[in-house]
């Protein structure tokens, strides 16, 4: 998958891939309630999951909630049924959302590719799977009826299927912040869109009540819900903290003991929120935890009540992403005996990309997300001497997990081989991190100020012969 970053940070393609060889048979999971906090009832803690959790949605009543993982793996609580999964499937690319039907007998799934997956009474419309898309989908949205859904991706696009009406998008547009969460207005007539940096975009019937974008807080925003009437949203930060806008109430989210809230920056951060039919909202960390809004706050921003885990308290090799200088050396040399045997010149290690990698990739696994940094930010932060930049993306698990296996990956792919093997190429760095069996591995690259830059239309080095093709080599 592809897509394009705006700005003045790159002038060519970034790519992400994703070779995950090894599945979690995930099935249902119903835990009744356990706390007395609103809305609450149970969450991942005492089963904990082996793929990060991406999305939440209530049920109708609004006494239960089901969470899905990046598998398509689907837990149940309170009310909610079990109506099947992709747990145990092969998927062409991770799921990123979940929406339940007006019912509450159903649900679909939604990966980055825009492939949609229907379980109960869940109808299929259509999809983007096996489209080329600018960018990746970001969420799902379903219209009043349950007879349509829009789809929304990073770049501000959206897709609409059954009787989804499209009302505007940002896509072909320079955004500052690539978007993050989409939410209806309950006539069915208009949307918001979130943006990673608190930037909210209205569109159709849609009203705008405010934005979370320079109001003091440097942490992501992850999510957007809307209040059961309309007239306000709560905007999701990646520590638990929520954002709230015209009418809906400001709160603060809480971690029940039982949620296991293990919050930044010990790695269990919150990346996904829903509104709840009977008011206020919930959250869900990317392991499992779970956290409701509780009593009114007098500001409109709040950050949650519970306590970190202490870190004594926690098994590091579960929540802390470790990195792999080995792997992230070895992928170097594959990478440079391949632009050798093509007659470019190799790649000269640059510390700055490296550490910008090295955080990107530990922040990624502790986050349980996969999508590209602030480029741009990388090019402030070399102060002038870099033209362009850009980057690779890999995650594997199991016998992917590994040296060999990334590299092959990424040259089986023609977006991310025409960064590595960009025959005006000059800087890279790589940070390669482990957590719980999966690797993830971040390949910055930059041209220097002045240098030549690739023209328009350059055709990509050809894959074959792959000379390091083994898919061996050090691993997680």
């Amino acid at each position: 998958m592809t897509f394009f970053l705006t700005g003045r940070a790159t002038r060519r393609s970034v790519a992400l891939i994703v070779v995950t060889l090894t599945v979690s048979l995930l099935g249902a999971i119903t835990v009744g309630a356990t706390s007395s906090a609103d809305r609450y009832h149970g969450s991942l803690s005492a089963f904990g999951s082996t793929h990060p959790i991406v999305g939440i949605v209530t049920t109708p009543s609004g006494r239960g909630y089901w969470l899905a993982a990046s598998d398509g793996g689907v837990f149940t609580f309170g009310d909610a049924k079990f109506y099947g999964s992709t747990g145990g499937r092969a998927l062409d690319a991770p799921i990123v959302g979940i929406a339940a039907t007006p019912s509450g007998h159903g649900y679909w799934l939604v990966a980055s590719d825009g492939g949609v997956f229907t379980f109960g009474d869940a109808k299929f419309y259509g999809s983007t799977g096996g489209r080329a898309l600018d960018a990746p989908i970001v969420g799902i949205a379903t219209t009043p009826s349950g007879h349509g859904y829009w789809l929304a991706a990073s770049d501000g696009g959206i897709f609409t299927f059954g009787d989804a009406k499209f009302y505007g998008s940002t896509g072909g547009r320079a955004l500052d912040a690539p978007i993050v969460g989409i939410a209806t207005t309950p006539s069915g007539h208009g949307y918001w869109l979130a943006a990673v940096d608190g930037g909210v975009l209205t569109f159709g019937d849609a009203k705008f009540y405010g934005s979370a974008r320079g109001a003091g807080s440097s942490v992501p925003i992850l999510g957007i819900a809307s209040t059961r009437s309309g007239d306000g949203y709560w905007l999701a930060a990646l520590d638990g903290g929520t954002d709230a806008f015209g009418h809906a109430r400001t709160s603060r989210t809480q971690f029940p003991s039982a949620s296991g809230s293990i919050l930044p920056p010990d790695g269990n951060a919150v990346d996904t929120i829903a509104a709840s039919p009977n008011g206020g909202y919930i959250v869900a960390s990317s392991l499992g935890a779970v956290g409701v809004s509780t009593m009114p706050t007098p500001m409109g921003h709040s950050r949650p009540t519970a306590r970190p885990v202490p870190q004594s308290q926690q098994t590091p090799a579960k929540t802390t992403p470790r990195l792999s200088p080995l792997i992230a050396l070895q992928i170097l040399i594959r990478m440079n005996a391949e632009r050798g045997a093509r007659h470019l010149s190799p790649l000269s290690w640059n510390q700055l990309l490296a550490s910008r990698a090295k955080s990107w990739a530990q922040t990624l696994l502790a986050t349980g997300s996969f999508h590209h940094q602030n480029l741009e930010g990388i090019i402030k932060a070399a102060d002038g001497s870099f033209e362009e930049v850009g980057e690779n993306i890999f995650s594997g698990s199991g016998s992917a997990a590994n040296a060999g296996a990334a590299h092959v990956g990424f040259m089986h792919s023609p977006d991310h081989r025409a960064n590595m093997l960009l025959p005006q190429g000059q800087l890279a760095g790589i940070g390669a991190a482990c957590l719980n069996g999966t690797l993830m591995v971040v390949e910055d690259f930059a041209i220097r100020m002045g240098a030549p830059l690739p023209p328009a239309g350059q055709p990509v080095p050809p894959m074959n012969p792959i000379v390091a093709p083994e898919t061996t080599g050090a691993s997680c």
